[in-house]
């Protein structure tokens, strides 16, 4: 039998397994117990296995606990909430009452996405419930909520004060840490938060299963989105390194942890291996396929970047009012990836737009910083803003990458490269070092060209192959200067791989006459007769 950690947690199994095999009359004081180690263990088959079977023995309100949760984070939300529906008639205490409400919250919210049924149950349990414990506990789950439909600011201000109360229970800390974490993520404020993340580690007897995982992913969401990726790639594979032998949930999480790791490092075949393991384990999870178009785009993959999408967009959430800019973003990467660069960049700028709307600065720099990257002049003041409102160092290294694009100026284009190199955001470090490139070439400096040049291939071949916008102009080579607009370029691209005038049309959505003119007047200037020539001067050929 398989060492479950801890020699009285696995004592405790190994008796309650013998019984169960045995003709021995149940137990369900050690069956609970039993069920009890094997949910904080994150083995979900194993709790749910000893957990009905205490329920069949006569346990009352706690084996039936436990096999609701058991049943939710397998991701069995309607089984979990018809177990978990009739403990409110179990309950003889408000903090009875708080531990059957919670779950059954959770699954409503995260998982069967059913938001204002969510709410309305907690509400009407909250004003009947007036124990100090059980109401913190609930205004803790309450805070989750607040931090996913997007009340950024509102759901940290609560979960601070839910945490400075002396009465918080270690369950009221681990719901306000998972809310103050979710949103304090988004609003770039990440001083003091790995200590409280911290303090719940301490606590738990292993990768204790959901409140503290949720908590931990959030915080490395936050980091990464503060560009501090070192802090979120060790707490990534501590944690995985945690769970490597315990299948389920705890699996999931921490392959989906390294996959958003890999992602913004710009390891991007890496990024989709860790996403397609993560959905192996858990594939209806909204919040592990949001990332997965995103990792494909980038790797170029544009077919199957689309599908991810269409997969993501039909396991749409209602209650991650909170990921949507990042759900624009993966749409952003898929146009990307299908040559429709303006489109990537509107789609960027609606991502910012959400994110400005719900408070969440660190966010809006993220998406802001992808238009940058797929070649948007228009932003260097807003992120220059922003870079005095988010912690960490993707902010300024954003805004500076915004200032040095909106002036072409190839110089600072290359110290800009190398900013996001020593963060660690190697694709990043790269299309900024295909735009020096551009900037360098524009101005005759073809010295200067040739090394930023070599120096964005070698940040690429770090980036396992990926390619985008910026470093599609590199294997590009037309004449110089660089003669072709944006807008022309991404026609003459589109073009180039066999659409036809109105299927561009469609894609861009503008006249086929437009798209008409575009083409000769990039004809014109490249000195090409025909799209034929224009493949051949894009390919090299």
């Amino acid at each position: 039998m398989a060492d479950y950690g801890g020699r009285r947690a696995g004592d405790t199994l190994r008796r309650a397994l013998l019984t169960l095999d045995s003709d021995l009359p149940p137990d369900p004081v050690l069956l609970t117990d039993a069920a009890r180690r094997a949910t904080e263990l994150g083995d979900l088959g194993l709790a749910e296995r000893i957990a009905r079977a205490a329920v069949a023995a006569g346990g009352g309100f706690e084996p039936r606990l436990l096999l609701g949760n058991a049943l939710h984070w397998s991701g069995r939300a309607v089984e979990a909430d018809t177990e978990l529906a009739p403990l409110a008639e179990l309950a003889r205490t408000d903090a009875e009452r708080a531990e059957a409400t919670i779950p059954r919250v959770a699954a409503l919210f995260v998982t069967l996405g059913r938001p204002g049924e969510a709410e309305g149950l907690l509400d009407a349990v909250a004003s009947v419930v007036s124990e100090d414990a059980a109401v913190l506990e609930l205004a803790g789950i309450r805070t989750v909520l607040d931090a996913f439909l997007g009340r950024t600011v509102h759901a940290a201000e609560a979960a601070a004060a839910v945490l400075a109360q002396s009465q918080c229970s270690p369950p009221a800390a681990q719901l306000a840490t998972w809310g103050l974490a979710a949103a304090c993520a988004g609003l770039g404020r990440l001083d003091g938060l790995d200590e409280r993340v911290q303090w719940i580690d301490a606590r738990a007897d292993s990768f204790e299963i959901g409140l503290h995982q949720a908590a931990v992913i959030a915080w490395v969401r936050g980091l990464l989105l503060a560009g501090l990726l070192d802090q979120a790639e060790h707490a990534a594979r501590r944690y995985r390194e945690r769970c490597q032998d315990t299948a389920g949930i705890g699996d999931m999480i921490t392959s989906a942890m390294c996959a958003a790791v890999a992602q913004s490092r710009g390891q991007v075949k890496t990024a989709a291996r860790w996403f397609r393991q993560s959905l192996a384990g858990h594939g209806s999870a909204f919040t592990l396929l949001f990332d997965l178009p995103g990792a494909l785009g980038m790797g170029d993959d544009a077919t199957s970047a689309r599908q991810a999408f269409g997969d993501m967009a039909a396991a749409w959430n209602p209650s991650f009012v909170f990921l949507e800019p990042e759900m624009l973003l993966a749409q952003a990467w898929v146009a990307a990836a299908e040559g429709l660069t303006s489109q990537a960049v509107a789609r960027s700028h609606h991502a910012a737009e959400l994110a400005r709307a719900q408070n969440q600065p660190a966010v809006e720099v993220f998406a802001l910083h992808a238009a940058v990257c797929f070649g948007d002049r228009t932003v260097a003041d807003r992120l220059a803003e922003l870079a005095t409102q988010a912690d960490g160092p993707r902010a300024p290294a954003a805004a500076a990458h915004a200032a040095a694009l909106a002036a072409d100026d190839g110089a600072a284009l290359h110290a800009a490269s190398v900013q996001l190199e020593e963060m660690g955001a190697l694709l990043l470090a790269a299309d900024a070092a295909a735009q020096a490139a551009t900037a360098h070439t524009r101005h005759q400096r073809r010295g200067s060209a040739q090394a930023a040049t070599t120096r964005a291939h070698r940040l690429r071949q770090a980036c396992e192959g990926a390619r985008t916008p910026a470093l599609a102009t590199l294997a590009t080579p037309l004449p110089l200067p660089l003669p072709l607009t944006s807008r022309e370029r991404e026609i003459v691209t589109l073009a180039a791989g066999g659409l036809s005038n109105r299927q561009i049309a469609d894609r861009l959505v503008v006249s086929v006459r437009t798209v008409e003119g575009h083409l000769y007047r990039a004809c014109a200037k490249l000195g090409a007769s025909d799209r034929a020539e224009l493949a051949a001067l894009l390919s090299g050929g």
